[in-house]
């Protein structure tokens, strides 16, 4: 629909001589926001897809490793899909020490860091706080902190 104004001459009198697309307008705005609405619901999951595959490297407090985060991205446990997951690695040969799934999901806040040389812990907004301690054989067990 389209709706003329009447604009006045020098002389005062009134004419349609300019046209204005109030309602075309509108419709063109709504068409945008919905365009704009539609590609951002496609647009989500493909953003989530893409942080599975980042990663973060913290080196402990002397330097000899490595905590790598990353998230898993494998859909074939749905139990892990999108969790938290680390690595302790030697930081010399890259060799990994010790891996595990935290079960944190990376959809809600975390966070990881070393608290000494021999224990990480995570600090997750959705599974709480867990801990994860080497012990003198070279194993790490997971405990609440």
């Amino acid at each position: 629909m389209l709706w003329a104004l009447p604009m006045p001459d020098a002389a005062g009198e009134s004419k349609r001589s300019m046209t204005v697309w109030l309602v075309a307008g509108g419709c063109s705005l709504a068409f945008l926001c919905l365009l704009a609405a539609v590609v951002a619901l496609f647009a989500v999951p493909k953003w989530l897809e893409s942080s599975a595959s980042r990663s973060e490297r913290i080196a402990s407090p002397d330097r000899s490793r490595v905590l790598v985060t990353s998230i898993v991205s494998d859909k074939a446990d749905p139990t892990a899909y999108l969790t938290v997951a680390f690595e302790i690695r030697d930081a010399q040969t890259g060799e990994v020490l010790f891996s595990d799934t935290t079960g944190a999901s990376d959809r809600m806040r975390w966070s990881m860091t070393w608290l000494s040389n021999s224990e990480v812990q995570l600090t997750s907004s959705d599974i709480g706080d867990y801990c994860w301690v080497e012990t003198p054989d070279g194993t790490w067990d997971r405990s609440p902190c």
